[in-house]
């Protein structure tokens, strides 16, 4: 199957130029996202941001919004102002390229790509923090078709994922600080 991620995440300067061309505001009332927080002092949090498939014609084709949604949602920017007002479209690329993308998506100086490997539903569900099951049922609203796990794929405090389902496309995190 191809999910058009391979093109997104080899080809940073491509994937910057799809990002840098997102107008948030275009797509008010599409997006569903939630954040969670522990209250236990266990200092774990997760995350979700889905938009609908039939927006797309495959996965890698959503990975910018999902992104660009996360990076203000995360940062608490102002989705009406994208790019940020005081950048034009050249120089917001640039600082996609340079900072956020790298940031977000856990890219080395020495490396050029987005790590990213296929997961089965079963290891995904396998190792979540208490904090998961408080909003996955809120997240993933139809049968899972695809997971991919992204960015720091060997961490043990951190789970990004990109889910397909049968009605959307779900960037999906979870991690801890403790």
């Amino acid at each position: 199957m191809d999910n058009g991620l391979e093109k997104i995440f080899n080809n940073l300067d491509y994937f910057a130029e799809c990002a840098s061309n997102i107008e948030l505001a275009q797509y008010n009332g599409v997006i569903r996202s939630e954040h969670i927080a522990s209250l236990d002092g266990s200092e774990q949090r997760a995350y979700f941001c889905a938009v609908p498939k039939s927006n797309f014609s495959c996965m890698g084709e959503a990975v910018p919004l999902l992104f660009i949604y996360n990076l203000y949602d995360s940062e608490e920017w102002e989705k009406d102002d994208t790019p940020p007002a005081d950048l034009d479209k050249t120089e917001w690329k640039n600082i996609l390229t340079r900072i956020w993308i790298p940031e977000y998506f856990a890219i080395s100086k020495d490396c050029a790509n987005i790590d990213y490997e296929i997961t089965k539903e079963e290891d995904f569900r396998k190792d979540w923090f208490p904090i998961v099951n408080k909003i996955v049922e809120r997240a993933i609203l139809s049968p899972v078709q695809q997971i991919v796990r992204y960015g720091m794929i060997k961490a043990w405090n951190y789970y990004d994922y990109l889910i397909e389902t049968e009605t959307e496309y779900i960037n999906f995190q979870y991690w801890t600080t403790a």
